[in-house]
Formats: C-alpha cells, sequence, structure tokens
C-alpha cells in the first residue's frame, strides 16, 4: 500500500461542523475530516476523468483520504484518546501520574479502584513510545457571532448565529493510501499547494496551506498467540453493518467485519465504544440517519489463530463504510494499548471554584442577549418618553413634513448620547436644511422651524426632554419622529394629499 503524510495548516479559521444540519450553531470538529480532503480533490474531477482515473480514486475506493488530527511536532502525529485508557478523577499530590488500560486491566466488581473516568471522548493524544507515555493535544478553537442576511443585502434584526470555528495557525496531519502509486501522484498534484476546505469557504473561512511527505509509517503493534485477546482500536469513525440484519453494527461481532478467519467471540471486558449518528447529504437529498462508532473505540476479541500478519493486511484498506472520507481505519493490538498502564505527561490546569448559577451553552450569544436584556429597562423608559412627546406635540399642532420628521430621527440617533451635537444639528437643519426640502419638494415652509434657536418646536421639545439623561433622551426623540413621520403619512394620505 503507498502512503503519504499531508499537512494541513490553517490560514484563516476553518468550520467542520458536527453534522449536516444548516440550522442552529452547531459545533465544528476538533480535526480535519478525510471528506474535506475527498472534496478538495473531487473539485477536480474532470483532470482525473481525462485519464482515465475517475472511477479509481472516487467510486472504487481506491485512494484513502484519512482524518487530519492535530500536529503534535514536526510530522509528528497523534490519535484518538483511547476509550479504555482512564485516569483518576483526582491526581494525586505527589508522584507520577499514571493512567490505567482497562482493556488489560478490567475494572474490579467491587471496591480496591480508586476512582476513574475515562479520557475525553474526541480529544487527541501523541503516544511517545519511548517513554510509554501520553501526552493530550488540544486543538484552539474561535466563536464568532454573525447576523443573517436579508434578501435586500442588509442584517436582519434578531437573527444571531454563531460559527465555531478551528482557529487559524494550527497545522494537522492527514495520511493518504492508495492502491497504486500512480493514483497517489495524481491525487497530489490535484490538491496543490492551497485549498479551502470546510464551511463558508467561498466566503472568509477554510484557507490552507497543503505540504506532502511520502509516510514512513509501518503496521505498529504487538503478536499474540491462541486464545489470546485481540485489541482493535478505531483510529477514525467506524460504521459497520450487521451481516444478518444489515444495520449499523454498535457492537459488531467479527464475522460483521469480516475478520472470523482469525477472530472468534468479542471479550466484552475489554471492549469500550461510544456512538453517535450521522445524517449524510448526496446527491441532492438526504440520507437516513446512521449510526456508527466515534474514533478511539476499542474492540476487544479472542484470537482464533496467531497469524499477525494476515490479520494486519486485512484491516489495512479499513474496514466498513466510507473509507474514502477516513473511515474504518482500525489498528490491531497497537503499542500504546500493549502494557496495562501509561504515563500522563502534562499537568491537569487549575480548575475554577464551582459556582451555584447553571452555566450558559454559548458566552458570545449569551453575552449579547444579556446586554439586551439589561438594556431592557432604559428602552422602556425611553418608549414612554417618546409616547410623551408624540402627545404633546400633536396636541401643539405643529406639522411638519414626514420627511422632516424622519430627518429629525436620523440626527438624533447619530448624535448617540450628545444632546448638544443634536441642538446643532437641529438648528443647520431648521435653517439651511429645510430649504434644501423646500427646493427639492416644493414644499411650503415649515414654521414650527425656523431661526438662530430652530424656532419654537426646538422650544418645545428641549422643555419635555431630561437634559440630564441625554442617551434617554435621544433614544425618545429618534422614536418619536418616526412614529410622528408614519402618523402625519397616514393623515395626509387620508386627506388625498403627498406623504412626503
Amino acid at each position: 500500500m503507498n502512503s503519504l503524510l499531508c499537512r494541513i495548516t490553517l490560514l484563516s479559521d476553518a468550520s467542520f461542523p458536527e453534522r449536516a444540519a444548516s440550522l442552529g450553531g452547531g459545533r465544528s470538529l476538533s480535526y480535519v475530516p478525510g471528506s474535506a480532503l475527498l472534496g478538495a480533490a473531487a473539485a477536480r474531477y474532470d483532470d482525473f476523468e481525462r485519464h482515465g482515473l475517475a472511477r479509481s480514486v472516487f467510486h472504487l475506493g481506491a485512494v484513502r483520504f484519512g482524518d487530519g488530527t492535530p500536529e503534535a511536532g514536526p510530522w509528528r502525529a497523534t490519535l484518538a484518546a483511547p476509550l479504555c485508557v482512564h485516569k483518576p478523577k483526582e491526581w494525586p499530590s505527589d508522584g507520577d501520574r499514571v493512567l490505567t488500560n482497562r482493556a488489560r486491566t478490567p475494572l474490579a466488581r467491587q471496591g480496591g479502584d480508586a476512582q476513574e473516568k475515562p479520557l475525553d471522548v474526541g480529544s487527541f493524544v501523541y503516544f511517545d513510545a519511548a517513554r510509554s507515555s501520553l501526552t493530550p493535544i488540544r486543538t484552539r478553537r474561535e466563536y464568532s457571532l454573525r447576523t443573517a442576511m436579508g434578501t435586500a443585502g442588509r442584517g436582519l434584526d434578531h437573527h444571531l448565529y454563531g460559527i465555531d470555528a478551528l482557529r487559524a495557525g494550527q497545522s494537522f496531519l492527514a495520511r493518504i493510501d492508495a492502491d497504486d502509486a500512480a493514483l497517489l501522484y495524481r491525487v497530489r498534484e490535484a490538491l496543490g499547494s492551497t485549498a479551502r476546505l470546510g464551511r463558508s469557504r467561498n466566503a472568509e473561512l477554510g484557507e490552507v496551506v497543503l505540504e506532502f511527505r511520502d509516510s514512513d509509517e509501518a503496521a505498529r503493534g504487538s503478536s499474540w498467540s491462541k486464545g489470546d485477546t485481540v485489541l482493535l482500536f478505531c483510529a477514525s469513525n467506524l460504521e459497520v453493518r450487521g451481516c444478518d440484519s444489515g444495520q449499523p453494527a454498535l457492537a459488531p461481532s467479527a464475522r460483521d467485519l469480516g475478520l472470523d478467519r482469525w477472530l472468534g467471540g468479542r471479550v466484552e471486558p475489554g471492549t469500550f465504544v461510544r456512538s453517535r449518528r450521522v445524517s449524510f447529504v448526496r446527491h441532492g437529498s438526504w440520507d437516513p440517519e446512521r449510526q456508527f462508532l466515534v474514533a478511539g473505540s476499542v474492540l476487544a476479541y479472542e484470537a482464533k489463530s496467531d497469524d499477525a500478519a494476515g490479520l494486519r493486511a486485512a484491516v489495512a484498506t479499513g474496514l466498513g463504510d466510507h473509507r474514502s472520507a477516513g473511515w474504518g481505519r482500525v489498528e490491531v493490538n497497537p503499542a500504546w494499548l500493549a502494557s496495562e498502564s501509561l504515563r500522563w505527561e502534562e499537568s491537569e490546569p487549575e480548575r475554577e471554584p464551582p459556582s451555584d448559577e447553571a452555566p450558559f451553552p454559548s458566552e458570545h450569544i449569551t453575552g449579547a442577549l444579556r446586554s439586551r436584556l439589561a438594556a431592557l429597562p432604559r428602552a422602556r423608559a425611553a418608549a414612554q418618553l417618546a409616547g410623551t412627546i408624540v402627545r404633546a406635540v400633536e396636541d401643539s399642532g405643529a406639522q411638519l413634513a414626514p420627511s422632516q420628521w424622519r430627518e429629525l430621527g436620523r440626527l438624533a440617533a447619530a448624535s448617540g448620547t450628545d444632546l448638544a451635537h443634536f441642538q446643532q444639528s437641529f438648528q443647520r437643519f431648521a435653517t439651511t436644511g429645510v430649504r434644501k426640502l423646500e427646493a427639492s419638494w416644493g414644499q411650503q415652509p415649515a414654521r414650527p422651524l425656523g431661526g438662530s434657536d430652530g424656532g419654537p418646536l426646538w422650544r418645545q421639545l428641549l422643555a419635555l426632554v431630561p437634559t440630564g439623561d441625554a442617551e434617554r433622551s435621544l433614544t425618545a426623540l429618534t422614536i418619536a419622529a418616526r412614529t410622528l413621520a408614519e402618523n402625519e403619512a397616514a393623515a395626509r394620505q387620508a386627506r388625498g394629499g403627498g406623504v412626503r
């Protein structure tokens, strides 16, 4: 089998949603899925078709694009955290931090063991064979808040959504396997040195640099004898269908995997699995949801023979479905699961003291909603003041054209919290601005406006608004001006006149 390592360096944030649904703020995967590289290669489908390779690459599974896991160092790949490896809930205050491989040392039925928990599902670790240790590798994420756009190209009020993405600057390593060296060469040429991957790649996300080198990674693992327990480590997601039912098998037998020549019954104490659901989009339609085993799951079976080379050759091209997208990669008796214990090479960060307040699911969205909630009392007060201004102006009989009321509202909104700025803008509008409107639209002079002080309307408004709270006053003037513009337009339309 021919293999190639691909280093993926993010030049911009990149998002790879966990699920295909477009509704809601879904989380991004913590790795670069093999389907992203498969899609980048499929963008050059015509080139493969001209060379007669499209069927082999995209339809027969002759090329398999692996998931890009976080890079632990220069060209040092990480692996999904094995679910059979447990750590204490509380580390001892002194001494080495030791992990327990529960696939080799089953849990005691009663007492005797300190409280433990498995490594986090979906996390990644780096295995140092020389030190027999695992080092956690964490990806950095970025969450940004966006506003949905309407048909007119403007933002829609209260239509917020967020994008969870992998932060720019990180590197990931993916392995690309092919049955033929010529296919691997064509894939490398098609991918090129730069690409855009993931969600919103046509806008601002997903710009990456691709680097390649030959993979010298050989099959790793220990041998066994007949009757021993053999561990299958899921290096990527695994979807296997039952031989009898055709449905996804979450506890697959050796026969379901097609390995019953080498393996016998499943050993339950050494099996640690987690499952998820996924729905793919194909040919413009939705596939039903499917269940699969997540990367890091461990399956244990009794060995029927000691033919280690034959079993590893059988799983070399993967198991189950979606192998072209990197699924179904399995390691047999890998070195990191050979011993009963492993060292943990990183200290846990100090935890924050527990809070009585329930955590929010997203601090960015809830922060925006909290600020709006905090502004509600002031908004209500401004709305009440606006109602007072509208009633007072209408009772006084002051009449302005709707366009003039709208202009006053714009001036108030543009002034923010500076009441003096609004007064200056109002006076300029009352002198030069009104005459420009009259010249443009042929309107009659507006009697409430005029003079160096803005006329009687300004004096009336000044008496109504509190000068000590400029923000509330200007917000109220903005609302009142827009309301008066709508009322005046409706009144003029009812009289059969123009609405400007």
